[in-house]
């Protein structure tokens, strides 16, 4: 166990779009880095030298293995997350303390689908189907967004353009980083048998009954009135 009586972990489960791309106060619908960039840090004195920072890619899953990692606990069964720190070789007598772990290859990222705005002019296909993935290697991010008949693909370089203003999907020089993240986004892309469908215009989908629990929860986070 650290030597630390109390670790402190800041961070969040998602950011929020506030005009970027078209898409205002909201989130969970987009796959841009104002979404899916969020703020990690932690602190364990008796663990963790101040100031230690890894460049290494990370998932919201592997927050929770790092705590129990920090505690001293067996690692999670069952979970996709890994710890990010790892353990130097202690001295004897000595608290243990830990260094960052090598990051992971790619980050994947997946939209919501229940909750989409009306208003959204960029979610073409209603239910599971129409769910937004990427794939990102730390530098750059390829998003695949399905469309009626054919699919629709962007891809940035975050390095040069964090804001992800210039799509370079189509740049030949780049069609070996483009067909590596398009493996892995098909690799993790399970869609499901949504409701095919169209964009804009198109009716609306019949809601699917929900439990009272289910829309207290829900009430609760914000998303009934």
């Amino acid at each position: 166990m650290g030597g630390s009586s109390l670790v402190v972990v800041l961070t969040s489960d998602h950011g929020e779009s506030l005009g970027d791309h078209g898409y205002r106060f909201a989130h969970g619908e987009y796959l841009y880095e104002s979404s899916l960039r969020v703020p990690l840090l932690v602190r364990d004195p008796g663990a963790v030298a101040a100031g230690t920072r890894t460049s290494g890619l990370a998932e919201n899953v592997d927050v929770a293995p790092t705590i129990l990692r920090l505690l001293g606990v067996d690692a999670m069964q069952g979970v996709e997350g890994r710890p990010l720190l790892l353990a130097q070789d202690a001295v004897a007598g000595a608290p243990a303390r830990f260094v960052p772990a090598p990051g992971r290859p790619f980050t994947h990222a997946e939209s919501d689908f229940q909750l989409i705005h009306e208003e959204n002019p960029r979610y073409y296909i209603r239910g599971p189907a129409g769910r937004w993935t990427s794939a990102s290697d730390g530098r750059y991010k390829l998003i695949l967004i399905p469309r009626a008949g054919d699919e629709l693909v962007e891809m940035y370089d975050l390095e040069r353009d964090p804001a992800e203003e210039h799509d370079l999907s189509g740049d030949p020089a780049l069609a070996e980083v483009r067909g590596r993240l398009w493996r892995e986004v098909k690799q993790y892309s399970d869609y499901g048998a949504g409701t095919p469908g169209t964009g804009p215009g198109a009716p609306p989908a019949e809601p699917e009954s929900i439990s009272p629990e289910e829309r207290a929860r829900l009430r609760s986070l914000g998303y009934v009135n």
